[in-house]
């Protein structure tokens, strides 16, 4: 019941039962590791951990608990102990996609580009349309100097991971990166289309127009967000950024607000 409850998005309900199965007094490893997703989802970080702990107590070799016990690890900045949990849970799996990606993630935090790398590239080749571990070594491949490579590895990624919003996002940075403003401005724009209510894309497509020297058109991505979240700090900054650069017209390619 909880696992359904939790697949068809009822988070609430699913919490509910795993807590009985709990305060039954059960030893099975999965409530507790579901406990501490649900915390993570939530982003109660130090709930999450302690849910982790506990499913680790009881289960020193799972595998899934280690991944999700290293994410929480790492929000609470405690990289190294994060490290250790992923490490062990690829050894103990080394099929689980995911613990590759977020040892990829840990390793870049920690500085160790290429240790990271290897560990993005192994999760893409277990999964090749895993769009997250994509994006993640794009990132790492630009940062070190090869936004076409990065461009490439995005490009090769199957059509429906693909059209996915924040690779088209990605796929636009690696083309700014490159000078090719009328693409990457393309690609902002069908990342915009594909997901109109995502703020945070907004912001980082409004940042990203600017950068490229449309402020304009970076003001017109950012409104609602100024109109709709008024609280929120980051749309303002860079709003803020966009009119110090005092532009005076549109491009002639209008995003879609």
């Amino acid at each position: 019941m909880a696992r359904e409850a939790a697949k068809a998005g009822d988070a609430a309900l699913a919490e509910r039962v795993f807590r009985h199965q709990v305060e039954l007094g059960s030893t099975d490893v999965r409530p507790y590791c579901n406990l501490g997703v649900l915390a993570l989802q939530a982003k109660r970080g130090a709930e999450a951990l302690g849910w982790l702990e506990r499913a680790v107590a009881l289960d020193p070799d799972h595998a899934q608990s280690l991944l999700n016990l290293g994410m929480a690890l790492q929000l609470e900045r405690r990289g190294d102990e994060a490290l250790t949990a992923l490490r062990r849970a690829v050894a103990l799996n080394p099929e689980l996609v995911g613990g590759w990606n977020n040892l990829g993630v840990v390793l870049k935090a920690k500085d160790e580009p290429q240790e990271a790398m290897a560990a993005f590239q192994r999760a893409l080749a277990l999964q090749p349309d895993f769009a997250q571990a994509a994006i993640n070594l794009s990132d790492l491949l630009a940062a070190g100097g090869n936004p076409r490579e990065a461009e490439r590895l995005l490009r090769a990624l199957p059509d429906a991971a693909a059209e996915q919003p924040n690779v088209l996002f990605k796929l636009g940075e690696m083309q700014r990166l490159q000078g090719r403003v009328a693409e990457a401005t393309a690609n902002y724009q069908g990342a915009l289309l594909a997901a109109p209510a995502d703020g945070e894309l907004r912001v980082g497509i409004g940042l990203a127009l600017n950068l490229c020297g449309q402020s304009d058109q970076a003001m017109l991505v950012l409104l609602p967000l100024l109109a709709e979240a008024p609280r929120e700090a980051m749309p303002y900054v860079v709003a803020g950024k966009c009119l110090d650069r005092k532009s005076t017209r549109l491009n002639s390619s209008h995003l879609v607000i």
